[in-house]
């Protein structure tokens, strides 16, 4: 490789490589954003730590959102599904009042259950609302000899919920779209900050390259993990510890610590017989934690557990890179 072209790619982004996951980029700018924050002589160096705090906080807070925004689908997916039974249930309740007043060879059966009561089986996100409104309008016609305004208003009650699980999920699901979306144009802001901090580090302190190289873990970027990528689940039972991830574990490991609960949850890492060592890391409900091997405080583990002090089993999911 000549000089000129050793230059060259002195001025490349060294963050874009796609081999960069996100979760390794957030570890490497919270060890920055530290190393600049304990070795700051004069201040020379608060310029970086504000440009890369703000790109930081505008990208990672939006994958966080994302997080979050996906929780709240998931919740209004179940809103619609509790919503869609319920309206279901109500149906086959009154089944027998309906056929005892109106029998099958009555046209107004008909037009209650133009399709058998079967139908009320087979709903789906694309039918109920239709389903559900024509249920509701007969009930309000033919109210007088089912049961009077109590008969209406309960199925009118049911399609209010479907309209508004149905109105709930389809905002949630544009948000997640928004929010993804925001993701991916957000990153180019973070690598630029962290090229200005190697420039400006450069600029401070060079040619002391031991010196410059105390204020980054390049192992942070990428892993010599066997597993690499690979993502472990379980569940954890009420007032438990559960073992999550035996074995395989460097000190370049990086992990995702995800819960999509509605309970805080606890991890930590031990040494072969089993004993706790170092920090125990909180991941709050409805959120993901990045957390470097080195965020345990140890040298070195074997096995990683998860911990909850809730009275609900929980389910866990640990992403190693």
């Amino acid at each position: 490789m000549n000089r000129l072209t050793k230059f060259q790619r002195f001025y490349t982004d060294l963050f874009e490589d796609v081999a960069i996951i996100d979760s390794r980029l957030q570890a490497f700018c919270r060890f920055v954003l530290a190393a600049f924050a304990a070795n700051n002589p004069g201040g020379v160096l608060t310029p970086y730590i504000n440009a890369l705090q703000q790109a930081y906080d505008d990208y990672f807070t939006s994958f966080n959102d994302r997080t979050l925004t996906l929780a709240d689908r998931k919740s209004a997916t179940n809103a619609l599904d509790i919503a869609t039974r319920n309206f279901a249930d109500g149906v086959r309740a009154k089944y027998g009042r309906i056929i005892d007043i109106f029998p099958k060879d009555n046209p107004i059966y008909n037009q209650f259950f133009p399709q058998g009561l079967t139908e009320y089986s087979k709903l789906t996100r694309l039918n109920v609302l239709t389903v559900s409104h024509r249920f509701a309008v007969k009930a309000n016609q033919y109210k007088a000899q089912l049961g009077g305004q109590p008969f209406a208003d309960l199925f009118a009650g049911y399609e209010t919920a479907i309209i508004n699980s149905l109105s709930t999920q389809n905002t949630d699901k544009a948000n997640v779209q928004t929010a993804s979306g925001g993701i991916h144009a957000n990153r180019t802001p973070v690598e630029d900050a962290l090229m200005k901090c190697l420039y400006g580090v450069g600029n401070q302190f060079w040619p002391n390259s031991i010196l410059c190289n105390t204020y980054f873990d390049f192992s942070l970027l990428f892993s010599d993990h066997p597993d690499t990528g690979h993502t472990h689940t379980g569940e954890v039972a009420a007032n438990a510890i559960a073992l999550a991830i035996s074995g395989n574990i460097t000190s370049s490991t990086i992990f995702t610590l995800k819960n999509d609960t509605d309970f805080p949850m606890h991890y930590f890492i031990t040494d072969e017989e089993g004993v706790q060592k170092g920090a125990l890391i909180n991941v709050p409900p409805h959120s993901q934690h990045i957390a470097p091997f080195a965020e345990f405080g140890v040298p070195n583990a074997i096995f990683t557990y998860v911990r909850n002090d809730n009275p609900l089993p929980l389910n866990w999911e640990i992403r190693l890179d």
